[in-house]
């Protein structure tokens, strides 16, 4: 089992990426796993409702 998915971190996937070692070729060819890649979407989507608010909330304080 890998550490991603013992601790749910999308970084330990490139944490285990790099202590492999790499090259050039890996580099390029380096993909999150798909659990990696949802747990990504998730936070990328729960980013994006953070920010809505943040906005909304800088629009009162200029319109003040």
């Amino acid at each position: 089992m890998t550490t991603s998915l013992k601790t749910g971190k999308v970084y330990d996937d490139i944490i285990e990426f790099i202590a492999a070692g790499t090259t050039p070729e890996t580099v390029i060819k380096f993909k999150l796993s798909a659990a990696s890649q949802e747990r990504l979407d998730y936070f990328m989507v729960l980013e994006h409702i953070i920010r809505l608010p943040k906005a909304r909330a800088h629009q009162l304080i200029k319109s003040e």
